[in-house]
């Protein structure tokens, strides 16, 4: 255990990220006693989702993708299109990392990428930038929000899927997300499932902080590194490389999906009052929480004790059908659009450049 809180790094990119990690960054660097002490950075490709915070941008904690084509001096966006700036993401991001000084893993310090599946840049960008901070052996949790509102948003969300499984398996390496669909929230409206998804992250991510807060007895920086990077653990290199899902449960009832697998687990909490949760697992971890500490974690996650964190394979391919599900009702409705038939009335000239006057 260290007398010094750990460093839980945020980096939001997108839209979306810059969003819900503005949110984020204001609950969890209050927190206090128990709870990581928090950094947040953010990545777009333009300025226009920075404008309305003011403290990011006096305090300069924002990184915007330049252009290296000399026929494109300014990029302001991608509108949604994944493929418009990809090529200018990949320089930009490692040049990021290079000025964050993110070379290799520090013990003491856990990154968390946040991003949308749906958009145009940060489906880009946080995807590169994971890629980067595996090539570096720097362990890094994902945090996406899906969304199947509309056939662009699906099938965004499917291939930034695809493109996480992908990544990692060339790396040969697990890559932890956690991920949250916005269109399964509860609401009446877009706005009400936006702003539960945004709360339920920053719920998740609250807990996660006392995790790697680095003041839990028993429970390490190499505790935690195992349960991100399971490849670095012995007992675990030969599990095939890939995407890999973070569950958190509180409480003592943890009832995973029937199509998933746990690998390995972290358990948080009081000692004496805590039990494995009742699932097949892999490997299993226990960590305390402090008497000095107690206090302000319980009364801060409402005495929801014990805490699980389950890393879990099978959850991806159910994701990528069912956003290709989405896709191809998205298609239908696409296909089933006609040109308008208009006949053109006596006495009308239509002119070579298409005017009617």
């Amino acid at each position: 255990m260290s007398n010094k809180p750990h460093t839980l790094h945020l980096h939001c990119c997108g839209g979306a990220g810059i969003n819900i990690g503005n949110l984020c960054h204001q609950h969890l660097s209050a927190l206090g006693d128990g709870f990581a002490d928090i950094e947040t950075t953010h990545l777009d490709t333009s300025m226009a989702n920075l404008a309305d915070f003011k403290e990011i941008l006096e305090a300069g904690n924002y990184h915007v993708i330049k252009s290296n084509d000399v026929s494109q001096k300014h990029i302001d966006g991608s509108g949604g299109d994944r493929r418009k700036n990809y090529k200018y993401v990949v320089p930009s991001v490692r040049e990021y990392m290079d000025e964050m000084g993110l070379s290799q893993y520090k013990p003491g310090e856990t990154h968390v990428v946040i991003f949308s599946a749906g958009g145009g840049s940060g489906s880009v960008i946080g995807p590169v930038l994971l890629q980067n901070m595996v090539s570096r052996d720097i362990p890094a949790i994902a945090v996406v929000v899906g969304d199947a509102t509309t056939n662009d948003l699906a099938v965004n969300t499917r291939n930034t899927i695809l493109t996480l499984s992908s990544l990692a398996k060339k790396a040969n390496r697990p890559l932890v997300s956690y991920y949250i669909a916005n269109h399964e929230m509860e609401g009446d409206s877009i706005e009400e499932k936006l702003a539960n998804a945004n709360t339920t992250i920053n719920t998740v991510l609250a807990t996660f902080s006392v995790l790697v807060s680095g003041v839990l007895y028993a429970m390490d920086s190499q505790d935690v590194y195992n349960m991100l990077d399971f490849s670095k653990d012995s007992r675990l290199s030969d599990i095939p490389a890939g995407l890999y899902n973070l569950l958190v449960y509180t409480g003592d009832n943890v009832e995973m999906p029937e199509y998933m697998q746990a690998i390995t687990a972290r358990t948080v909490g009081v000692e004496g009052k805590i039990n494995i949760p009742d699932i097949d697992m892999l490997t299993h971890k226990f960590g305390f929480i402090s008497l000095d500490n107690i206090d302000n974690v319980m009364s801060t996650l409402q005495g929801n004790m014990p805490i699980h964190y389950v890393v879990a394979k099978g959850l991806t391919p159910v994701l990528v059908e069912e956003m290709d599900r989405y896709v191809k009702e998205f298609e239908k409705l696409k296909n089933s659009i006609k040109a308008d038939s208009i006949s053109t009335p006596e006495n009308v000239i239509i002119e070579d450049d298409g005017m009617v006057l």
